[in-house]
Parts: structure tokens; C-alpha cells; sequence
């Protein structure tokens, strides 16, 4: 098999790079692809009808169950994420948790599919803020597939593909005008061989396809609880390799410094500041927080510094109140 599954990854700045990208595929491209552009939750959105209009692919949103045909560009709708069922190989839309405080993302259609096809897909990353599609690079790699990113330079938005390149080793680092030509000879290259998918991308993609509604205690657990509470939905943080709660999103990287809103009743220093050495090579430095109750800045800045080291994932357990004095 070649490789002929394409994923396009976009957000701040990506119609008009998705748009120039898609207008110099070739019409005969033996590959489909799918897309995944940031976009607000609202239900009609004309970029399907952008991208048809631009280049010779047709395109259109994804349907629930769809089959997957190379020559077709398939759309992630508004508030849903776009999947791969691994079973069938056909396409699943589900309004799951949020991942980097969006729905679509990035990263769930890259692990499902990178699950259901392994060394056949081409991860690609393009214009963006924040780190949506870094993880999801990774489990491509991770399941034998190749990885693409957008020159930061030739980025509108370059934090997306930065923090690709310092998340992995990418296989292509291009500019968006060498990037079709890139793309059509990807897709007539014969695939490596198969990979076994590794247990924690196994993990991370149930849970993606699991309806909110749904969502009950068999949606799996991932990581280690710890004594942090997430500053966005209140739920215990489980430690892994990856800010990830049970309720589902996960904790982007600019939102480490806010985990001290998870530990008011904790003196600065002590156990936030004891994770601080471990660091992920893709976390870019963050800004050092202000410590919460006028505390000692001491731990604050040293954890701002080094960044949030490891990754977080919210329990479902409710969260304990203290008795006695804050200290």
C-alpha cells in the first residue's frame, strides 16, 4: 500500500493556508484527505465549499459512517471531532471532549487514524497557535506513518509547527508553496510496514470517541492521580504524559502556570514545584505565575521558568475539602 491518507491540521491563519495548499494538488492525487480547521462551534461552516472552489479535489463535510476514497477531500464539521473507526476504516464524527480547548481537533483524528492505518497516513501540521497536532504527530511516527510540518517562517500563526518540530524529528519541514508537490509524491511511495500501536495511544483514543453524554466510569483511566485540580473544570489531575482530564480536554501547555488555581489551599513550592524537573523537549518556557494568597514566590518562579514538566489528567472523584487554617 502507499501512502495514500492525508491529514491537514490547521488553526489560526489555516483557511487561507488550506486554501492555497488545496490549489496546487494534483486532480488525479491517489490519496484522501482529511481536515481538521479550528472553528466555532457554530453549524454551518463554507469551507468545504472553500476548499472545492480552490483547487481540483472536491470537498465536503464528513458524514457519520462514511466510506474513505482517495481524489476527496473530507471536512471535520463544527463541534465534532473527526475520526477513524479502526474496525471498518470509515469515518466517525463525535462530539467528545474538548482537546486543546477546541472541538474539532487536531490531535483525535491523527490517533485514530494513525490507529486504523498506521504507516499508510501523512500527518501534516500547518499555521496554527498553541500545540494541537504535536501529540498526534507523535502517535503517526509512533504507528509508522509520516510526519509533515509547515515551515514556522512560512507560517501566518508559527506555533503550531514549532512546537511540532520540538514535540518530535519530523520527516518534512517545508514551506507551504513546496508542500503539494511534497504531498502527491508521498502518496505514490509504497508504506513501511505495520506497527503495533502502543497501549497509551490505544487509551487516548477511546476516549476520544466517547460521547460526553456517555462518558461514565469505563471511559478508562489514564495516569496517576495527584493532588492538583484542574483550573478550568475543577477535576482531579491524574499525572501522565500528556494534560489530559477525565472529563476530557486536555490542559494545553500555556496552561500550566494556572495549576497553582487548583492548589489554593497548598503552600507555593511544595508539591508543584517538585514535578518541575520533568520536562517535556516540546514545552516552551512559560511565564512565571503569581503565587496564589500572597505566598512565596520562590516556587512560583521556578515552576514558571521550567515549565509544567509533566502532564495532567482529571479523576472523576470530587474534589476534597481541607479543614483547619490555610497555611
Amino acid at each position: 500500500m502507499d501512502h495514500d491518507i492525508i491529514l491537514l491540521g490547521a488553526s489560526a491563519g489555516g483557511v487561507d493556508t488550506l486554501t492555497r495548499l488545496c490549489r496546487g494538488l494534483p486532480r488525479d492525487l491517489p490519496a484522501a484527505v482529511l481536515v481538521v480547521q479550528h472553528i466555532t462551534p457554530f453549524p454551518r461552516s463554507v469551507l468545504p465549499r472553500l476548499l472545492s472552489r480552490a483547487g481540483p479535489l472536491p470537498a465536503a463535510h464528513a458524514e457519520e459512517g462514511e466510506a474513505i476514497h482517495p481524489g476527496r477531500i473530507y471536512v471535520a464539521r463544527p463541534d465534532h471531532h473527526l475520526l477513524v473507526n479502526a474496525a471498518d476504516q470509515r469515518l466517525m464524527l463525535r462530539r467528545g471532549p474538548q482537546e486543546n480547548r477546541t472541538r474539532p481537533a487536531i490531535d483525535p483524528l491523527f490517533r485514530s487514524a494513525a490507529i486504523a492505518f498506521g504507516p499508510r497516513v501523512v500527518g501534516v501540521v500547518l499555521s496554527g497557535l498553541l500545540d494541537d497536532g504535536t501529540a498526534g504527530l507523535v502517535a503517526i511516527k509512533a504507528c509508522g506513518g509520516i510526519s509533515v510540518v509547515q515551515n514556522p517562517e512560512d507560517a501566518a500563526w508559527p506555533d503550531m509547527p514549532r512546537n511540532a518540530l520540538r514535540g518530535n524529528s519530523p520527516d518534512h519541514c517545508v514551506t507551504l508553496v513546496e508542500m503539494p508537490a511534497l504531498l502527491a509524491r508521498l502518496a505514490r511511495s509504497p508504506a513501511g510496514p505495520a506497527c503495533p500501536v502502543p497501549p497509551r495511544i490505544a487509551a487516548e483514543a477511546r476516549i476520544a470517541e466517547q460521547e460526553i453524554a456517555a462518558m461514565g466510569e469505563d471511559a478508562g483511566t489514564v495516569g496517576q492521580p495527584s493532588r492538583l485540580s484542574c483550573p478550568q473544570c475543577g477535576g482531579v489531575l491524574n499525572e501522565i504524559e500528556e494534560n489530559r482530564r477525565e472529563e476530557g480536554h486536555p490542559l494545553p501547555l500555556p496552561d500550566r502556570p494556572c495549576l497553582w488555581g487548583g492548589i489554593p489551599r497548598h503552600r507555593p513550592g511544595r508539591h508543584a514545584g517538585e514535578g518541575a524537573g520533568r520536562r517535556h523537549a516540546h514545552a516552551p518556557r512559560a511565564p512565571a505565575p503569581v503565587p496564589p494568597h500572597g505566598g512565596s514566590s520562590t516556587g512560583a518562579e521556578q515552576h514558571g521558568r521550567r515549565g509544567c514538566g509533566t502532564r495532567w489528567s482529571a479523576g472523576r472523584g470530587r474534589r476534597r475539602r481541607r479543614s483547619g487554617r490555610r497555611r
